[in-house]
Parts: C-alpha cells; sequence; structure tokens
C-alpha cells in the first residue's frame, strides 16, 4: 500500500511538471505568435497621425503615417513671422556744398523760388544727414516632406531626411537717398541748362557711377536655394503607440551660398563689389546651413489593422 501511494505521488509530480511545461512552451509559442501578428500590423499608411510643432522653422502642422516599423513618413507645413529692423545710416555726398553757391547765387533766382514753393531746403545745412535701411527678415512658409528611418525595431531614436520648399527670398533691405535731397537736385538739374551751371550730380558706390535720382530707392535680397535637402537626428515617433506622444528634431537643410540681388543690374553689381572689397562676402557661405530644431506634438488619429 505504501508502494502505491509513493507511485501514485511520482506520478502525480510528473504529470504537474509536463503540464506547466506545456503551458511554459504555449504562453512562448502564444507570445511568438502575437510577435509575428503585432509584425504584420504595420503596412504602409496603417495610421496616421497630426502634429503641431514650434521651432526654427516657426509654427507649423504636419501629417505623418508609418511605411513599416523601420520607417515613417511625414508631410508638413510651418510659417516663421517676419521681423523687421529700421536702421538709421549716415552718409556724405560729395560736393553737395556746392550746391549752396546754386540756391544762394542771385543770378539764378528761380532756383530758390522753386525749392521754396516745394517746400524743399534751400540751405545745405537744412538737408537730412542720415537715411533709414529697413531689414525684413523672414515671414516665410515652408513645406517639407521627411522620411524617418528607425535602426532598429521599436525605437525611438531615428535618422531624418527629406527636403523643404520655401521662398528664396531669405532677407530684404529697402532705403535710399532721402526724397528731399533727390527733389532738390531735381530741380536744380532742371534749370542747369537754362542758367548754364555745372553741379555735382555723380555717386561712386562699390566701383559703379550713379546720379543722384538712381539711388532714391534702393532694394537688395539675400537669395538662397528654394529646394532645401534636409538631414537630421530625432527622438519620438511621429505616430505615438499611445494617442499622444511628443517628438524631437535636431538638423540642418541646405541652402546653398547666399546670394545678393539688387532691384536693379547696376545696384547688384555694386552692392557685390562693396562686399567682396570689405571682405563680407565669405560670411554668406556661413548661411549656406539653416539650423532645424523643433518639438512637435503629435496626436493618433486613427489605427487600423
Amino acid at each position: 500500500m505504501k508502494k502505491n501511494t509513493t507511485k501514485l505521488f511520482i506520478s502525480t509530480l510528473f504529470l504537474l511538471a509536463f503540464a506547466i511545461n506545456g503551458k511554459a512552451q504555449e504562453n512562448e509559442y502564444s507570445n511568438f505568435y502575437n510577435q509575428i501578428k503585432d509584425y504584420e500590423k504595420v503596412s504602409p499608411f496603417s495610421s496616421l497621425s497630426l502634429g503641431v510643432e514650434v521651432g526654427t522653422t516657426g509654427f507649423g502642422i504636419q501629417l505623418a503615417a508609418p511605411l513599416t516599423h523601420f520607417l515613417a513618413i511625414r508631410a508638413g507645413f510651418t510659417y516663421i513671422p517676419e521681423f523687421n529692423q529700421n536702421l538709421n545710416i549716415n552718409y556724405d555726398i560729395e560736393g553737395i556744398v556746392s550746391l549752396n553757391n546754386i540756391i544762394e547765387n542771385p543770378l539764378y533766382p528761380e532756383v530758390k523760388q522753386a525749392l521754396i514753393a516745394e517746400g524743399l531746403p534751400t540751405n545745405i545745412n537744412q538737408f537730412p544727414t542720415s537715411t533709414y535701411l529697413a531689414a525684413n527678415f523672414f515671414g516665410t512658409s515652408t513645406a517639407k516632406l521627411l522620411l524617418d528611418i528607425y535602426p532598429t525595431r521599436g525605437s525611438s531614436f531615428r535618422f531624418t531626411v527629406g527636403m523643404m520648399i520655401a521662398s528664396k527670398n531669405l532677407l530684404r533691405a529697402s532705403g535710399g537717398i532721402p526724397k528731399q535731397i533727390v527733389d532738390t537736385y531735381d530741380i536744380i538739374g532742371r534749370y542747369s541748362q537754362q542758367y548754364g551751371y555745372n553741379y555735382p550730380n555723380e555717386i561712386d558706390f562699390g566701383g559703379e557711377e550713379f546720379v543722384v535720382q538712381d539711388l532714391k530707392s534702393i532694394e537688395a535680397y539675400a537669395q538662397v536655394n528654394s529646394v532645401r535637402p534636409y538631414f537630421g537626428i530625432g527622438f519620438g515617433r511621429p505616430i505615438p503607440k499611445k494617442r499622444v506622444g511628443l517628438q524631437f528634431d535636431l538638423g540642418a537643410a541646405y541652402m546653398g551660398k547666399a546670394k545678393i540681388v539688387g532691384n536693379t543690374d547696376k545696384i547688384t553689381r555694386a552692392l557685390n563689389n562693396e562686399l567682396n572689397s570689405g571682405g563680407y562676402d565669405k560670411y554668406l557661405s556661413y548661411a549656406s546651413f539653416y539650423p532645424v530644431l523643433s518639438l512637435q506634438l503629435n496626436i493618433r488619429l486613427f489605427q487600423k489593422w
């Protein structure tokens, strides 16, 4: 009887061990099956997220969708507000002192009368000695198409490549010689043929000869490439595993060397000559890459398996 009890106890232990082992294998197979099933769940555009972002490219929105466990695609739009800066620049027009001799000369009375009638200065001390320069930065909309590459399945670290498209005008500057001086020169020039006098009306700027009237309005643009390749790194998935997630981007967009373009060909040549002679053209090369630093808040809109 004792022997039979011992055999029964040993048999029960074997059955229990077999059952536990079978259950463990079942769980292992189940986990493996779920992993395969989970792997098969991610197919191109099987889910979609909407994100809002803020960073060095401004404020924007983006849509993102997975392609595989290792790839995701993003398309978005950002806008950076315009920044304005007005500067006063002192200047000196060579020969402007000689205008006084013409205005005050009793042989040319109509010159002074015309200036008074137009409300213009009749003495060089009344001329403005500075002019304005208005600089407008950015005010740019940017469209982007990016591909996220994850080194490992389930990783939050990623590499990102793609392109950005924006206006070629990175900066706009405008200014010119004050209208009072230009109008004064117009009146003096009007009577020069009548009275036969000469007056200084030429300005040398950037190796180019201008008359005062040519510089009444000057516009210059710092222009770069509209299409800009992008490379960067980041953390976070654009399609969050939960409903909401954060994403961080750090990279640079290649814009090419900036070039200065004026509102006329002559002004363009003069501006570039001034930059080259002063050694400032090398600084344009520093603007070849635009730094991108952004933080996004993503919301998963739907997910289908």
